[in-house]
C-alpha cells in the first residue's frame, strides 16, 4: 500500500473514527498471510521479509493498533467483522455514481459564487472517482453521501473553505447560482471539445469537428509549393539502424524531435492530419505520375474530397497507381513533428508483405502543418529484406523508427 494511501487513511481516521475498520480490513485483506509481523518491524524491512513462521493474532493487533495510535486515534473493535469487500465496493461505487454529478454541480456553483477556480479534479467527475478508488476508501465500509463527503475532505479533494455539505442552503447557494454554474460548465465543455478537435494552420485555427475541416484540408493542399512537389519520387536510401553509428535515439536528425504543435494530437486531430496528408500526397502523385486519376485514391478518405466509390482502408495502402508495366502502392504517413517514426497497422503489414518487390512504398510527410519545415520522403517497404534493417520497432506495438539520409 503506497505512502500516499496510508497518509490519506491517516487523515481520514480522525474524521471518521474508522480505526477499527482499517484494522479489520488490514487483517482480512491486505496482509501477507505467510509472514509474521513483529511490533518493531516495518512492512518493508528485511527482518519482516526474512521471518516466515505463522503469524499470531496478537502480533497483528499490536502492529496495527500501534500504527493507528501513531495517527492520533484509538483502536476500536468492529462487532461481527466486515462484509465481503466486493459487496462493499459495489455499494460504494453506486453511491459515488449517484452523488458525484450533484456534488460536482455544487462545487462548480460554490466556486463561481466565491470567486474561486473549480478545483482540477472536479473539471471532470471521473478524476474524483479515480482518486477515491486509488485511496482505498471505497473498500472497507459502506458509505452514504455524508460518509463520502467525510472522505473527500481529508483526501484533499474538497475545495478549501467550502463547507463539507451537499445541502444547497448550507452552502449559501440559490437557484440562480446553480443556473450560472451550469452555463459556465457548458462553456467549459465546449472549450474542452475544441481542444481535442482544433488544429492551427496558416495563422488560422480550424475546428475539425465542423465544416471547417474541409477548409483546413483544402488550405493544406493549396500550400504545396514547388519545393514540396519536386520532392524525389525514388525511395530514399536509409541508414541501417542495426549498424554501429547508423541510428540515433529515435528523433530527427537535426537535434531531436521538435513538436511543432503542442502536445500529442487527439484521436480527432490525428484523423484530420491523416486526411490532410493524403490530400497533399495526391497533389504530389499527380505531379510525378501522370497515370494518377481520382480512382487511384483508394482509401476511405477519398470520399471527403472526391466522392464516388467509398474506398477501403482494409487494402493497407492509400493510393494505387497503375502504370504500363507495374502497379505502385503508396501508404501515406503524416506527422506534425520532425520525428522520424510512424505507426503501421495490420492491414498495412499484410499489404507490405504480399506486394511485389519494390512496389509498396511509404509516403512520409514530416511537419505537415508547417510548410516552412515540411518535407516528403518516399520510404522503402519496411518488410523487404533489403530495407528491414533500416527500421527499428519503437515499442510493443507496431511503431517504426528510421533515420533519413
Amino acid at each position: 500500500m503506497s505512502e500516499w494511501v496510508l497518509t490519506g487513511f491517516g487523515r481520514g481516521l480522525s474524521t471518521l473514527r474508522s480505526a477499527a475498520v482499517y484494522r479489520e480490513a488490514m487483517h482480512q485483506r491486505h496482509l501477507n498471510h505467510g509472514t509474521t509481523w513483529h511490533p518493531n518491524d516495518s512492512p518493508t524491512s528485511s527482518t519482516c521479509r526474512a521471518r516466515r513462521p505463522t503469524r499470531t493474532e496478537q502480533m497483528l493487533r499490536v502492529h496495527v493498533d500501534g500504527w493507528i495510535r501513531g495517527k492520533g486515534d484509538a483502536p476500536q473493535n468492529v462487532p461481527g467483522g466486515l462484509p465481503p469487500v466486493d459487496d462493499v465496493r459495489e455499494t460504494n461505487r453506486a453511491v459515488v455514481d449517484v452523488s458525484l454529478p450533484e456534488l460536482s454541480r455544487l462545487v462548480a456553483a460554490w466556486s463561481l459564487k466565491n470567486g474561486q477556480a473549480v478545483p482540477g479534479p472536479w473539471a471532470g467527475p471521473q478524476a474524483v472517482r479515480e482518486a477515491l478508488g486509488a485511496s482505498g476508501c471505497l473498500d472497507f465500509l459502506a458509505l452514504d453521501r455524508p460518509g463520502l463527503l467525510g472522505w473527500l475532505v481529508p483526501l484533499g479533494l474538497w475545495p478549501g473553505g467550502m463547507p463539507a455539505s451537499g445541502d444547497v442552503d448550507a452552502l449559501g447557494l440559490t437557484a440562480s447560482d446553480l443556473d450560472r454554474a451550469e452555463a459556465a460548465d457548458a462553456g467549459r465543455d465546449d472549450t474542452r471539445r475544441r481542444r481535442r478537435t482544433e488544429l492551427p494552420f496558416g495563422g488560422c485555427t480550424f475546428d475539425t469537428a465542423t465544416d471547417e475541416l474541409k477548409a483546413l484540408v483544402e488550405a493544406v493542399a493549396e500550400s504545396a509549393d514547388e519545393a514540396f512537389l519536386s520532392s524525389r519520387a525514388a525511395p530514399v536510401r536509409l541508414s541501417d539502424l542495426a549498424r554501429p553509428g547508423g541510428g540515433g535515439g529515435g528523433g530527427g536528425g537535426r537535434g531531436g524531435p521538435r513538436q511543432y504543435r503542442g502536445s500529442k494530437p487527439s484521436q480527432e486531430q490525428t484523423a484530420a492530419i491523416g486526411l490532410a496528408g493524403e490530400a497533399l500526397a495526391y497533389r504530389w502523385l499527380q505531379r510525378h505520375y501522370p497515370e494518377t486519376t481520382p480512382d487511384s485514391w483508394v482509401s476511405a478518405n477519398r470520399t471527403f474530397l472526391l466522392g464516388g466509390h467509398p474506398g477501403d482502408d482494409l487494402r493497407g495502402y492509400d493510393f494505387e497507381i497503375a502504370r504500363r508495366h507495374e502497379t505502385l502502392f503508396f501508404e501515406v504517413k503524416s506527422t506534425t513533428t520532425d520525428e522520424h517514426a510512424f505507426d503501421i497497422g495490420e492491414s498495412e503489414l499484410r499489404a507490405a508483405r504480399t506486394a511485389p518487390k519494390r512496389r509498396y512504398r511509404i509516403l512520409f510527410i514530416e511537419a505537415l502543418l508547417q510548410p516552412a519545415h515540411r518535407r516528403l520522403l518516399v520510404l522503402p517497404n519496411p518488410l523487404e529484406a533489403a530495407s528491414a534493417a533500416a527500421y527499428a520497432q519503437v515499442n510493443q506495438g507496431m511503431r517504426l523508427r528510421f533515420e533519413p539520409p
